[in-house]
């Protein structure tokens, strides 16, 4: 069995990079052959006619559009590009009014 882990290429981070191999190595116990790529890699290689796809997708990523040209590939995708969307939508409006009700503090005595 392959998978494929698709992440974003610009974000990088000890932490990430720690989690990758922590899925490599439970793809490895389990018999998944797992191949790591970023985003912009995932579109060259879907670019092409001839590449082997994968039994699975492992996305993180937040590129709904990617999520679901995968997913129309015939691809089962997790996080899918539905859950991506509706996660996005959740959060854009949360953080919008965040921006607009940030309490401004008092820097001196001045009013």
């Amino acid at each position: 069995m392959v998978a494929w882990l698709i992440t974003n290429k610009y974000y990088i981070s000890n932490s990430f990079e720690n989690l990758k191999l922590l899925f490599l190595e439970s793809a490895k116990r389990h018999n998944i052959e797992l191949l790591i790529f970023n985003n912009l890699d995932v579109i060259k290689i879907l670019s092409k006619n001839n590449y082997s796809k994968p039994d699975f997708v492992l996305f993180w990523d937040k590129d709904v559009k990617l999520a679901n040209y995968i997913e129309h590939q015939g691809i089962k995708v997790f996080n899918s590009s539905e859950s991506i969307r509706l996660w996005l939508m959740s959060v854009i409006p949360r953080k919008n009014m965040m921006n607009r009700h940030k309490c401004i503090r008092e820097t001196s005595g001045e009013r």
